[in-house]
């Protein structure tokens, strides 16, 4: 409408309905505001008309917002983020939906000033392994904490994200002297070794592998054996 007001001011033409009439100068303000006002009814209601026959066709009457966020994240390559839990730190303990079941997700961290990373389980033995040095009989209380009160409670996810289950500040401190050794606070292992062993229930209900793990650690098996199992990835 702009395009054609400009067109009619500047003295070029104005359209009538079965005629043309042409102004050289001036032109009538009134009668030009009517007809595009007229113009713009009628193509306002050529639109409407033309809305009127269009068949929309969906593949389903509802979609819930789940579903769809899923769906989206899929699209995405997972690549959407959430946050569970800030260590003392300020590392960052992430998870990203997988791809392996309904509430599959991938347990990742960031530290500080660096890129996000996905812990292996070698990582954590190697860091247990420090810890050991330090003090074996707290280290030794720690894995079996991790035992006992982690991977023999945790229970599969139910929805996504997942939650902490097990984690308390309460049991940190209980081991706080161990963040003397290693690389890893004893509140960032306990975090990502409870999320990793969620994430292991809800994909491998019966699976055990974690759990040898740590009871190989326990014993004192050899070390080749236990970063054998480390880096195992069967379950």
């Amino acid at each position: 409408m702009r395009y054609l007001a400009d067109q009619l001011f500047r003295g070029v033409l104005s359209q009538r309905v079965g005629q043309l009439t042409f102004y050289e100068r001036e032109v009538p303000v009134k009668p030009t505001i009517d007809y595009l006002n007229a113009m713009e009814e009628k193509t306002i209601a050529e639109q409407v008309e033309s809305l009127a026959n269009v068949q929309l066709r969906l593949q389903r009457d509802i979609a819930s917002l789940e579903e769809l966020t899923t769906q989206l994240e899929r699209e995405n390559g997972g690549l959407s983020q959430h946050i569970i839990h800030r260590t003392q730190r300020g590392v960052r303990i992430l998870v990203s939906r997988g791809v392996k079941s309904q509430y599959d997700f991938k347990v990742q961290y960031q530290e500080i000033g660096k890129r996000v990373r996905t812990p292996k389980h070698i990582h954590l033995i190697i860091d247990l392994y420090m810890k050991l040095t330090g003090n074996r009989q707290l280290t030794l209380q720690l894995v079996e904490h991790i035992i006992n009160n982690v991977i023999l409670k945790v229970q599969p996810a139910t929805s996504y994200p997942p939650a902490l289950q097990i984690f308390s500040s309460g049991v940190v401190s209980q081991f706080q002297q161990l963040d003397n050794y290693g690389e890893y606070s004893v509140e960032f292992l306990l975090v990502i070794t409870e999320l990793i062993m969620i994430q292991e229930k809800t994909n491998y209900p019966r699976g055990v592998m974690n759990l040898n793990l740590f009871k190989s650690f326990k014993r004192g098996d050899d070390i080749f054996s236990v970063v054998s199992a480390a880096t195992f990835r069967g379950r």
